[in-house]
């Protein structure tokens, strides 16, 4: 329940009707694999993070490299998605123009997990889980009450627009005549995210086995009624924004059609209700973004500090454990500095669910077959897990630096 399902997803809806919701089905079916066949075992491994995991059966510096390095480019893809949201939501609210909004929310988010650590970003987990249901189901409920309470009228009503009919089918996002572009689409988003190291080590910090899988069948249950919400948010921006909201919200993106139709919701633009749902909605979404940027960086500065720093550079040292908490803070640091600059590069021109797809895109690859392959497939090898690390990286780095989003018209 990231900025990437409550504002990118519901911008996807909003721009291309159906094929926006192939992103939910998709997210929501990847935890059934990790909650059959992940879960407990991870949970058992006795590691605390992606990379010492797979160490544990492997042994050796390699291994434990290699995941070390997946787990950091990983989290820099999803951390741009995140800043890019968040300076979106910033700009909106303050004036301030892109790269003032980022720079200042880069810097907010850094210090607060540089402090916080992971009790913090589990506190600021549950806070925004709570807030984000509740936002969800007040502006769903203010969606429907606009079509009497009829789903069925709603997307009438969103058929009513630029795109027709042709917004409730699939075909818009991806080319109806290649399945195959669907299908990939979907195992991206599904596989992906069963291969986020900020997802799977959430899973070491439990009780025991049974523990991580009932917490993730409960989660997955949350999980599940949010994402119809957004479905009808989705579609009630659609049938409800006009005007001047509509080029706004397409504008961004579309990664500010949830905050600008709590707006037309409050009362429209210029009302005190307008600007209160605006200010209420863009707040949780910040926090929201707060809270995955938060896992984000304490997973990647824990790659750094107990895998590259303490079980690879500084392997025996007698100090490597005691100065591990400091690496990791100094590491969350730079990882912020490096991403919100990035991110000041990237401008805010791309859909937050899109870049949340190059990350996807890398955990699918790379991550998930390896971690499968570990825990269940006894002949698998130290230089089987380290190609497939390495090999997984490669290939995805090398198609999105290949891909139309790069290249343009000379892909």
């Amino acid at each position: 329940m990231s900025a990437g399902t409550f504002l990118g997803t519901v911008g996807l809806i909003f721009l291309y009707g159906f094929d926006g919701t192939l992103i939910l089905t998709a997210a929501l079916f990847s935890f059934l694999p990790v909650l059959f066949l992940l879960a407990e075992r991870l949970r058992n491994s006795g590691a605390y993070t992606l990379a010492a995991m797979l160490s544990v059966r492997f042994g050796g510096q390699g291994v434990r490299s290699a995941a070390a390095v997946n787990t950091i480019v990983v989290s820099f893809f999803y951390l741009f998605a995140q800043l890019v949201g968040a300076g979106a939501i910033l700009q909106a609210l303050s004036g301030l123009n892109f790269t003032v909004a980022v720079l200042l929310t880069g810097a907010f988010m850094t210090v607060y997990v540089a402090l916080g650590g992971m009790l913090g970003a589990t506190w600021v987990m549950i806070v925004k889980a709570l807030l984000l249901v509740v936002a969800g189901v007040v502006m769903a409920g203010a969606v429907l009450a606009q079509a009497g309470f009829d789903f069925g009228a709603l997307t009438d009503m969103a058929a009513l627009h630029q795109q027709g009919e042709a917004i409730l089918g699939p075909g818009l996002l991806l080319p109806a005549a290649t399945p195959v572009d669907t299908v990939s689409y979907g195992l991206v988003y599904m596989l992906g995210t069963a291969g986020l190291p900020h997802v799977l080590i959430r899973f070491f910090t439990v009780t025991d086995g049974h523990t991580a899988r009932r917490s993730l069948g409960w989660a997955i249950g949350v999980m599940g009624g949010f994402f119809l919400l957004v479905v009808v948010i989705g579609y009630g921006a659609r049938a409800l924004l006009t005007g001047d909201s509509v080029t706004e919200a397409a504008g961004s993106g579309g990664n500010l059609v949830a905050p600008i139709l709590a707006r037309e919701l409050g009362g429209g633009a210029g009302s005190t209700g307008g600007a209160i749902a605006l200010a209420v909605i863009a707040g949780v979404a910040f926090l929201t973004i707060l809270a995955v940027v938060s896992g984000l960086l304490i997973s990647a500065s824990g790659a750094v500090a107990h895998d590259l720093w303490t079980g690879v550079l500084r392997r025996g040292s007698a100090d490597a454990e005691r100065r591990e908490p400091l690496v990791a803070r100094v590491t969350a640091i730079s990882i912020g500095v490096v991403a919100t600059l990035a991110t000041v590069l990237i401008g805010s021109s791309f859909n937050i669910t899109f870049l949340l797809g190059l990350a996807f895109l890398v955990a699918a690859s790379a991550n998930l077959p390896v971690v499968l392959l570990t825990l269940f497939w006894p002949r698998f090898t130290r230089t089987g897990a380290v190609v497939g690390l390495l090999g997984g990286l490669a290939v995805s780095i090398t198609v999105i630096v290949l891909s139309p989003t790069v290249l343009g018209g000379g892909a």
